[in-house]
């Protein structure tokens, strides 16, 4: 159909949908503008259960077809016609990785970021996980008590990743990403014996690996300040939530695993349970002005 190979077709696509907007969320087969605009997408990818369920407890109430594009790119180009008016009738929802920081972040209605770098580092909080641990395996809350080791697990890893973080930054503001964005379980220790940790060695390798890219000094140009749970690479805070979670299961429910996807899906679940309860104001609060914009 040539009317989706324009902004106008993008505009109008929600009507021959008989839907009442379009979500272009990251995922799947990353693909150009063009792609896109002639009909390309995947119907599955890890963003689109959390955008969706953000939309079901935060947002107006709307039919809504999801579109995983892939390319964060091509998501800055359409939410960049969204801004100017050039394309209506569609939502776009992306990470906000280190765009607030770099200047880059896109403020207009319909154009949506997560609070944190990614959704990842806002569903992976210590309560999260002690809720989906309690939901799968089938133990009792009262006898098996495992707040303490994920408290210790998070002071550690956010004691490990603090100056990383921040190095990242630094790297993705020259061009040169630091921690591994498409590998991130090569950061972090086997939970196997004990909790999943940062493995030094194999940071101290990404750190070498970046410096032997950069062509001069990196500098932030003005004081900032990452947070390390909710800055870090978000691929990152996901392994080692998922990894944290492998390893309680391994310890207290006679070794049964789950799925990753299983897990993020549960995670996802459990994070908007807290904030319908009244819990994490500040991210109900972010989530809740870009929807209703």
């Amino acid at each position: 159909m040539t009317f989706q190979r324009t902004p106008s077709g993008l505009s109008n696509l929600h009507v021959f949908l008989n839907v009442d907007a379009i979500v272009f969320v990251e995922g799947g087969v990353s693909r150009t503008l063009h792609e896109v605009q002639s009909g390309e997408f995947d119907n599955e990818s890890d963003d689109i259960p959390f955008w969706q369920k953000c939309f079901a407890e935060l947002g107006p109430r709307l039919t809504l077809q999801f579109r995983a594009v892939g390319s964060k790119p091509t998501l800055i180009a359409i939410a960049q016609q969204v801004a100017d008016g050039v394309v209506t009738g569609v939502y776009v929802a992306m990470d906000r990785d280190f765009d607030p920081l770099l200047g880059l972040a896109i403020t207009a209605p319909r154009v949506l970021y997560t609070f944190g770098y990614s959704w990842e580092n806002d569903v992976w909080r210590q309560a999260v996980i002690e809720e989906v641990f309690y939901t799968l395996c089938g133990v009792c809350r009262y006898t098996v008590k495992i707040s303490q080791i994920i408290a210790t697990s998070f002071a550690r890893f956010e004691r490990d990743i603090r100056w990383t973080t921040y190095g990242d930054f630094l790297c993705v503001k020259h061009g040169i990403p630091l921690l591994p964005r498409r590998s991130p379980q090569r950061v972090m220790t086997e939970a196997r014996t004990s909790a999943p940790a940062i493995n030094r060695t194999a940071l101290h390798l990404c750190i070498r690996e970046a410096k032997a890219k950069r062509t001069g000094a990196m500098s932030a140009g003005v004081r900032i300040k990452t947070d390390p749970l909710l800055d870090c690479c978000g691929h990152v805070v996901g392994a080692f939530g998922y990894s944290l979670l492998v390893y309680l299961f391994k310890k207290f429910c006679k070794g049964t695993t789950y799925p990753r996807h299983l897990m993020d899906s549960v995670a996802i679940d459990k994070f908007f349970e807290r904030i319908r309860s009244g819990q994490l104001v500040e991210v109900r609060s972010h989530y809740e002005q870009q929807l209703t914009a």
